[in-house]
């Protein structure tokens, strides 16, 4: 019971300091006088008269300066009372009546005076003065309201609506009009929070005789923001032509791997990563080289449960990361003695991960980058360049249009633009491993969406007929056009050049050797299979290296211990050292990821209604 009772006591004072809260002040009368001048200019006066029930410091107004992108003047404000203006923001001007050190209560009167500049109405059939007298922002009651209007001319009394009631209303308010027509007053009663009154009065074209037309900016904004685009594509396609195309490279037939790169390096310019099958190749590539054994299965020729790798040696002459990875290899097994099922451990993936960086980091900066530095800064400014188009648009909607969403452009331009950028550079980066079927949906994946970003920002000015369309197109279209431009730009450093001549040459070789050419070197170098094996493998070559060597017997690998002992047939060695690197590479990267595409990717592939006017605002008390 107690509880209960507790509860409804609460509930009971909230709702009395809600109902207080609410009606600690009241606008008793509020008078608003206007004249209006030729030049559509008008000297208001507002007395508001106000009843505060708990003390407050006064009343502040805000009242709106910006409609679309029409910005009114306000000028020669004064008060009766000490007055405090507040930042003025881009929509309104907003200023504090009253004292902040000082408190007031019961009735008090404010007398505010300001000049409001509304002049062109940009209406071409006729003029109109459309002005919300009270706004509908007010946080308190008003007990009534009342206005004077004096127009610099007599006006048509049947061309005259006023509307009372909340935001939209078009309710009929009641109005009068002097007998000689100039001026046009009219009261309302009990308006609470949130109710307004708008003043309409059409009038004949040029009444307001000493307006200055303003100067309608839509065509002008509409063709500076088609030239921007066009500008900005015609920029892109002399940068792409002049920093987007690789010097040829000339692949010279070589019977020896590139000189200081592993196969690890190789792979990486063959295909731009560091794959599982160019990590496999260094097994051999170090077993050529003496660094360390494996013995086959003993059970059956081509099972590969139970391959070992016995260290004898540190590899010497390579790169930091070949090093890196010899270690980490070791470190899955005990004193250098390596199983295949030991390799799944997550701390030789991560390992594993960081020899991929540094290959890739070795090859992207300084003298060894395969990419042109400069022609990279060239695509990341074209690429910036591309937003250009979708600024300039949204400048000309503030400047040319009215209602319309400046963001909304902004946005769906810069969805445009990104989806056109990440989709262009994901086909930038293709290459023999990605379907194309994977392309095509990329590609058809950023056409679409620029054209529902087109689409998007057409239907918003689709009011604005073809300047809508034209602005729509700059923003999202052809803003996208350039962003993909800007994605090819990019092209070989001369280092690049030279090395992937190199590596192709020596790709070259291992596809096309003939049979008499490799017995003439296999009797000047016995051991030329195995030399080249590694590499072989990460060319994708190496059945075809076994294949050519069919028929020829071959001295078995000193690196080899098991029943590959017994095998002089390089096509029975080499299926079963097929077995064991696939094994190695299933083994190796169990839990690796893989890495991105690298920089050479392509070597190988009626009435007013309430709120709808100038003027309004509102106010409350502080």
């Amino acid at each position: 019971m107690k509880r209960t009772l507790g509860l409804l006591m609460a509930l009971l004072v909230t709702i009395t300091a809600s109902v207080w809260a609410a009606t600690d002040y009241t606008i008793t009368d509020y008078r608003m006088d206007v004249v209006a001048s030729d030049a559509n200019v008008l000297s208001v006066t507002e007395t508001i008269d106000v009843y505060f029930s708990m003390p407050r410091h006064g009343i502040y107004r805000s009242i709106p300066i910006r409609f679309g992108d029409k910005r009114v003047g306000v000028s020669h404000l004064q008060s009766t009372v000490p007055m405090t203006r507040d930042s003025v923001s881009d929509d309104y001007l907003t200023f504090r009546l009253g004292d902040a050190n000082r408190y007031v209560q019961g009735a008090q009167r404010y007398v505010i005076s300001y000049q409001y500049a509304i002049g062109d109405d940009r209406n071409p059939a006729y003029d109109e003065l459309l002005y919300d007298l009270l706004g509908t922002s007010w946080e308190c009651p008003i007990e009534r309201f009342s206005f004077s209007v004096i127009m610099p001319h007599p006006v048509d009394p049947t061309r005259i609506w006023v509307a009372v009631g909340a935001e939209g209303s078009d309710t009929p308010g009641s109005f009068t009009v002097s007998s000689d027509r100039l001026v046009v007053s009219g009261s309302a009663q009990n308006l609470g929070e949130g109710k307004g009154l708008n003043l309409r009065i059409e009038l004949p074209e040029g009444y307001f005789a000493s307006v200055v037309k303003e100067k309608d900016w839509s065509t002008l904004a509409t063709g500076v923001s088609l030239l921007s685009a066009l500008i900005v594509i015609a920029l892109t396609i002399w940068l792409f032509l002049r920093y987007g195309r690789d010097d040829p490279v000339i692949p010279v037939v070589r019977f020896d791997a590139p000189q200081g790169l592993s196969p690890m390096d190789v792979g990486y310019l063959s295909d731009g990563s560091v794959d599982p099958k160019d990590l496999s190749a260094m097994v051999f590539y170090w077993a050529d080289k003496g660094c360390l054994s494996i013995s086959l299965p003993q059970k059956k020729l081509f099972q590969s449960q139970e391959y070992v790798f016995t260290k004898i040696k540190e590899p010497e002459g390579g790169q930091p990361y070949e090093q890196d990875f010899f270690d980490a290899f070791f470190r899955c097994g005990t004193d250098g003695v390596v199983r295949l099922s030991e390799m799944k451990s997550t701390r030789f993936s991560k390992d594993v991960t960081a020899v991929k960086a540094a290959v890739k980091y070795r090859f992207s900066h300084g003298e060894n980058a395969l990419q042109d530095g400069k022609a990279d800064r060239v695509k990341a400014i074209a690429g910036i360049l591309s937003f250009l188009p979708v600024l300039v648009s949204v400048v000309a909607v503030e400047k040319g249009f009215l209602d319309v969403e400046s963001a909304q452009v902004l946005l769906l331009g810069i969805i445009s633009v990104g989806v056109a950028s990440v989709m262009a550079r994901f086909i930038a980066s293709w290459s023999l491993t990605v379907s194309k079927a994977r392309l095509f949906l990329a590609a058809l994946v950023g056409i679409v969406v620029t054209f529902i970003c087109f689409g998007g920002v057409g239907y918003s000015l689709y009011q604005e007929g073809w300047k809508g369309v034209v602005i729509a197109l700059s923003s999202t279209v052809l803003s996208a056009f350039a962003a993909t431009v800007s994605a090819f730009i990019g092209r070989r450093s001369p280092y690049g050049v030279k090395v992937l001549g190199e590596t192709l040459g020596y790709r070259e070789f291992i596809a096309t050797a003939k049979i008499e050419q490799l017995k003439m070197m296999i009797d000047q170098n016995p051991q030329l299979y195995y030399h080249v094996l590694s590499y072989a493998i990460v060319f994708g070559l190496e059945k075809k290296w076994a294949r050519k060597f069919q028929g020829i017997m071959v001295e078995n690998p000193a690196w080899c211990d098991g029943p590959a002992g017994s095998l002089g047939d390089a096509m029975m060695l080499g299926a079963m050292i097929g077995s064991l690197q696939s094994s190695v590479a299933r083994n190796l990267y169990a839990q690796a990821a893989s890495t991105p595409r690298g920089p050479i990717h392509s070597s190988f592939g009626g009435g007013g209604f309430v709120g709808g006017g100038f003027g309004g605002g509102g106010g409350g008390a502080w």
